[in-house]
């Protein structure tokens, strides 16, 4: 799987893998308790008692990803210039967690040799197609997943861990593996690729979990990107924010970029622009 050295315009997006983990069970743990402290909180009889108690209720609401129900949470209070304050706290901790959690998975350049344990790997070559290619220049997915280990706890991942030993006998041509994600980190096979769903890729989001992405140019290279945060722009399309592996031809540097998806014809398929 060779990767592109930048994302084309006409880039064809589609989920490749999903990430399942152990941390999105406890978030949905968290979120239940909070729901439960709420219903306790609605029973304070003391105003000002009550008050306070949907305030923290709400600010940890929205710094577990769950805006609406802490915005919801904040029209139980029963002043409107509470709950005017009490909105402006809970969107403050919204904006926090979402800088933690762009922020929770490392930009790796698949091109750095500080990114690899084994100098050799790096100077080594691995089959594709009827010739040989440098490692780096195919170890995209590998970075993916070492961003991924990073991003759930194993600070020490290098992309030697995640991309098949060509020096090995029979690794010739295998390329990433994902035997090596931190323990309770799954990731769906490569032959459960689906279409990008817009709707189903921002719900992991909001849940945690980034979202790798297969990217296919009209040259028809695999590129993989690691998608983890989103928002709406100014005309309600959705923008992704994405680890993109690979620099921009002639820079030295990972990149995080917002790629704009709209549908396209083909059925399935999104397009992206950069």
């Amino acid at each position: 799987m060779q990767c592109v050295l930048d994302l084309p315009q006409d880039l064809r997006l589609r989920l490749h893998l999903r990430v399942s983990c152990a941390p999105a069970d406890r978030l949905c743990r968290t979120r239940m308790l909070l729901d439960s402290a709420l219903a306790t909180a609605r029973t304070i009889e003391d105003l000002d008692s009550r008050r306070d108690a949907l305030r923290e209720i709400a600010v940890a609401q929205a710094e577990a990803g769950d805006l609406e129900g802490a915005l919801g949470t904040t029209n139980s209070i029963p002043e409107e210039s509470d709950r005017a304050w009490a909105r402006v706290d809970v969107l403050v901790a919204a904006a926090r967690a979402e800088l933690r959690e762009l922020a929770r998975f490392p930009l790796l350049f698949q091109l750095d040799p500080a990114n690899y344990r084994d100098p050799q790997l790096f100077r080594a070559t691995d089959c594709y197609g009827n010739g040989r290619v440098e490692v780096p220049k195919l170890a995209c997915l590998a970075t993916v997943y070492t961003m991924i280990a990073r991003g759930f706890g194993k600070a020490d991942a290098m992309i030697d861990d995640f991309y098949a030993d060509p020096r090995r006998s029979g690794s010739c041509g295998a390329g990433a593996v994902a035997a090596k994600l931190p323990e309770g980190v799954t990731v769906d096979g490569p032959g459960e690729e689906r279409p990008l769903d817009p709707e189903v890729l921002v719900a992991r989001l909001r849940e945690g979990l980034p979202v790798i992405l297969r990217g296919r140019s009209a040259n028809l290279v695999d590129h993989f990107v690691l998608a983890v945060g989103s928002h709406r722009d100014r005309d309600g399309r959705l923008v992704l924010l994405v680890n993109d592996p690979l620099p921009d031809p002639g820079s030295v540097v990972a990149k995080r970029r917002e790629l704009v998806v709209e549908p396209v014809r083909e059925a399935g398929l999104l397009t992206s622009a950069a």
